[in-house]
């Protein structure tokens, strides 16, 4: 074989054998990078959290501001139904959420009203509070 065919070889095998050696070091790296970010994140219930409530006050101004700027009327009229409906969130130490409102009577508030309680629930079954 000439010395371009022999070069051209070992190349080859270097660029084909050279990474299945370097995937197993990767691998592990990545495991043990997760690993220590798992013992980063800061537990609540390890750390004594029981539980809390609190009220939701959304700033419903924020939503839609081009509103507020075009038709500020009609930005005080939604203020004044969406503000109909008080929220408030209970939390376990095992991370449930419970979500109370007063009554909305309203049909176009009933799925405003179901997105939020959607929203607190997920965020705090997924969120900071899992052990």
């Amino acid at each position: 074989m000439s010395s371009t065919g022999m070069t051209w070889v070992s190349s080859l095998l270097c660029c084909v054998l050279l990474p299945s050696f370097a995937f197993p070091q990767a691998i592990a790296n990545k495991q043990d990078v997760v690993r220590k970010a798992a013992q980063a994140y800061y537990n609540l219930p390890k750390e004594g959290f029981v539980s809390f409530r609190c009220t939701l006050a959304p700033n419903y101004d924020a939503v839609e501001p081009a509103l507020r700027q075009s038709h500020p009327a009609a930005a005080d009229a939604r203020l004044q139904t969406l503000s109909q409906f008080q929220v408030a969130v209970a939390v376990g130490s095992d991370g449930q959420a419970t979500v109370s409102h007063n009554e909305v009577t309203a049909p176009h508030l009933q799925d405003v009203v179901s997105n939020l309680e959607l929203m607190m629930t997920s965020f705090f079954h997924n969120g900071p509070l899992k052990s």
